[in-house]
């Protein structure tokens, strides 16, 4: 039988995996690197005679949680569609929806909104047959309150019946506020543990795991002022892009 891995073999795998993208986009000429035993920091190295600390850390968690709840609820909901369509309708068709932003429901609520949404098609499409909808917009109040959007097409192109809808990670938008809250987090625990003092040099990397359509796209690339900054170089790594952005140090904002 196989051993469940532990959440914090987990966690350093996915630092490692992290840091050799990291390692792909930069231009530093790492030579060796290894996961100290007690982090912070996550990950520890050399460049020439000078030795470096990172520090690895996702810029959105908690709201990346919840996401993948809805994202799990929308999936569920349209494989209880696509099913429900092949017996309860008769004619092809297809149907875009979008469920409310803060939407919770529970499991007899989510069948019972299903119920609804199925006959809502039935009404328009099994009563008119050969009516076409390249892109008919349902009335809100024809929809369920749970229900945001819902746009009907039905045309001689549509072969089958089929539901969707936009399927993405939204990571939200990197105000600066964002990121100036997850950067002090991370100095306030480095003055407390004290490893930086050990390094020539001391790095931050943000992370997100952003997938296409996400709402993380452009931001200024400097911060505002944070006391006691003792990151030489902060990075954020967009995994789906693979792109590598260094945020600019100001005078003011590292401390000496």
């Amino acid at each position: 039988m196989l051993e469940r891995m532990s959440k914090q073999k987990k966690k350093r795998l996915e630092e490692e995996n992290f840091f050799k993208q990291f390692i792909e986009l930069c231009r530093f000429q790492i030579e060796e690197y290894h996961q100290p035993e007690s982090d912070p920091p996550d990950i520890a190295g050399k460049i020439g005679n000078d030795t470096f600390s990172i520090e690895i850390t996702k810029l959105f968690t908690a709201n990346g949680d919840k996401l993948i709840q809805r994202q799990k609820l929308i999936d569920r909901m349209t494989e209880k569609l696509n099913t429900a369509s092949q017996t309860s309708i008769l004619n092809n068709f297809g149907v875009l929806y979008e469920l409310g932003k803060e939407i919770k429901i529970s499991k007899k609520e989510e069948d019972r909104l299903v119920d609804s949404m199925i006959k809502i098609v039935k009404k328009k499409i099994d009563s008119n047959p050969n009516e076409n909808y390249l892109n008919f917009k349902i009335p809100k109040n024809e929809l369920p309150l749970e229900i945001a959007k819902f746009e009907l097409r039905r045309f001689d192109g549509i072969k089958g019946k089929s539901w969707f809808t936009r399927k993405f990670w939204m990571s939200g938008p990197a105000t600066d506020s964002v990121i100036v809250d997850k950067v002090s987090l991370k100095i306030e625990s480095a003055l407390q543990n004290g490893y930086y003092k050990r390094y020539d040099h001391n790095w931050l990397l943000l992370v997100v795991e952003n997938e296409p359509h996400s709402d993380f796209s452009e931001f200024k690339p400097s911060l505002a002022t944070i006391d006691n900054n003792i990151f030489d170089r902060i990075f954020i790594l967009e995994k789906f892009e693979k792109k590598l952005i260094e945020l600019i140090i100001t005078k003011e904002l590292k401390n000496n």
